[in-house]
């Protein structure tokens, strides 16, 4: 028994000899240190594999607490692939069309960059010769540092054994003070040397690419800020004085009043076009079950390109529809994908040309200044996917807040839910840089989707016609019970020829509670009993939101809503396996 348990506890104190499928025979580094703290590393092993194997994967380690590591300039004698992954740059060597077995030998070489140093009271350089995570036995070690300056002999310490260990090896120092070399024989499976030197605070002072470029997204995220705040100084409108008017402006449709008021045609518009057409004679709406059935009465003439594409949407199939057949027909999206668009080219004229060209050019500003950002952030990290990582939720978080149909409530929690779930992983990926590398543009994408919009100016007409559809929302807002009795007395159905307009500027409600003591009659285009606004909004809300309609713009709208160091704590590491 005893014989057996002797056995076993030979067999276990072999396992991590038989971790992986070869020896390392020689493992050589070389590095030069330059005064920015990047170094280039070239490293020779010599391997044995005791099994075929089709190559090693050198695995570099350039995620720590705190630190990012830059690996570039990846090449070597047999590199057959590298990925970027988790933390670790893994450098493919061999064949994968052939197996080795015996003797072989591997060369690498490639940039390493820590960036600038951590410490406020002294600089330092902390390495890895010799990661704890190579899994095979290594017979020969031998290394060589050279610094860009003199070091203090005393300040050099070497370090080995398994991760966290104190024990030390002899380390030399040329006479000039500037390299740093050593060499160590039979080092067991998962076992580290660690070089670790102390210098003066200066020591190093360059600034290398990796630090240079860590300020890149800092800079280009000022300078889109300079620019955006210029351009709103430069760009927004004068204040418009709206004396209260008591009709729409001549020949605008509601469409028209809500882009001319908004800056945007939302679905509130799809809704209150159905009313309009019904109230200027082109159709009737007749209750049909938990829907509505529209008959076309005459082709329209003068309300205007976009509503003659309304039109044609709205009844796809010749002179009768229903909300089934919208639904099939995809109205909503039809809707959302055309009027919008006639709108804009129909009331052009409102916005002065050159204030257009300097919102265009300020548009371009931010998504070069991001994309520069983005691409920056991607090389710091060691991961170039983060770049698209870091550009997408950037142009989401752009266009979320700069679209003037989006709710309130749907901006914060866009605004949050990018904070939380993109930003603070993003940032502990980059350690230390989060402050200069991925808040800065965020916060510019944030303060150019407030600029970029109010940078574009009405022309002397859009000034005029604004002043005239704010004066009309006025009358809507404030008019007073007695005046409307009047104007109901003279024109019965008064109601219905401002309840469009009431809606696109989401007063609905508070139009139709300024009724409620004015008895208004059903109109003869509506074939029901009784034509009742708000039952009428809420049957017609539950057949746009199945058709994939655009949200409506927040903000209480009454509206049809879809809705000395220790061995292995240096940096770099990672070791290396067979595959």
């Amino acid at each position: 028994m005893r014989r057996a348990i002797l056995v076993l506890l030979a067999i276990i104190s072999l396992l991590p000899l038989a971790a992986e499928s070869f020896t390392m025979e020689r493992y050589a580094v070389d590095m030069t240190v330059s005064p920015s703290r990047a170094a280039s590393v070239h490293e020779e092993m010599d391997v044995f594999f005791t099994s075929p194997s089709h190559g090693i994967i050198r695995d570099i380690q350039t995620s720590f607490p705190g630190v990012k590591a830059r690996v570039s300039s990846i090449r070597g004698n047999a590199v057959a692939e590298t990925e970027r992954s988790g933390g670790f740059v893994s450098v493919i060597m061999g064949d994968a069309d052939r197996y080795i077995e015996g003797p072989a030998s591997f060369t690498l070489s490639y940039g390493y960059d820590l960036g600038k140093d951590r410490y406020p009271d002294y600089d330092e350089y902390y390495y890895n010769i010799v990661s704890p995570a190579w899994g095979t036995v290594i017979r020969d070690v031998e290394f060589t540092v050279r610094f860009p300056y003199p070091v203090d002999r005393d300040r050099v310490w070497l370090t080995y054994g398994p991760d966290g260990s104190t024990a030390m090896l002899p380390v030399s120092v040329s006479e000039d003070g500037c390299t740093v070399s050593g060499r160590y024989s039979g080092l067991p499976p998962y076992n580290a040397i660690t070089l670790r030197v102390e210098m003066d605070e200066g020591y190093f002072d360059g600034m290398g690419p990796m630090e240079a470029i860590r300020f890149i997204p800092l800079a280009s995220s000022v300078l889109m800020a300079a620019i955006m705040l210029l351009v709103y100084i430069r760009g927004r409108d004068e204040k418009v004085i709206a004396p209260v008017k008591f009709e729409p402006p001549a020949g605008i449709t509601p469409f028209d009043a809500e882009y001319i008021y908004r800056g945007a045609v939302t679905s509130d518009s799809a809704a209150a076009g159905l009313i309009y057409l019904a109230d200027k004679g082109y159709m009737s709406i007749e209750p049909d079950g938990r829907g509505f059935r529209f008959h076309r009465k005459k082709e329209i003439s003068g309300e205007g390109e976009a509503m003659s594409h309304y039109s044609a949407a709205l009844f796809p199939n010749g002179p009768e529809s229903d909300t089934k057949m919208l639904r099939l027909s995809r109205f909503a999206d039809v809707f959302s994908a055309s009027i919008p668009r006639d709108v804009a080219a129909g009331l052009a004229d409102i916005y002065d040309a050159s204030s257009i060209k300097v919102q265009r050019m300020a548009l371009a500003a931010a998504a070069a200044f991001s994309a520069i950002s983005s691409l920056a952030a991607g090389y710091i990290s060691g991961e170039p996917m983060l770049a698209l990582f870091m550009a997408v939720p950037l142009f989401m978080l752009y266009m979320v807040l700069s679209s003037r149909t989006t709710p309130a409530a749907m901006r914060i929690f866009i605004t949050i839910f990018l904070s939380v779930f993109i930003i603070m992983p993003f940032s502990m990926l980059l350690g230390t840089d989060t402050a200069i590398v991925a808040l800065p543009p965020y916060l510019a994408a944030i303060f150019a989707a407030f600029a970029i919009p109010r940078c574009r100016r009405y022309s002397d007409k859009g000034r005029a016609l604004r002043a005239a559809v704010i004066g009309y929302r006025e009358f809507i807002d404030k008019v007073e019970a007695d005046r409307i009795r009047r104007l109901s007395d003279s024109d019965p159905l008064f109601f219905y020829h401002v309840l469009p307009y009431a809606m696109v500027f989401g007063l609905a409600d508070r139009w139709c509670d300024k009724f409620r003591s004015i008895s208004v009659p059903t109109p003869d285009w509506y074939a029901g009993s009784c034509f009742s606004y708000r039952p009428f909004r809420s049957q017609w809300a539950s057949g746009y939101s199945s058709m994939h309609a655009p949200g409506s713009t927040g903000g209480g709208r009454s509206t049809f809503r879809g809705s000395s160091g220790s061995a292995g704590g240096g940096f770099s590491g990672g070791g290396g396996r067979s595959w």
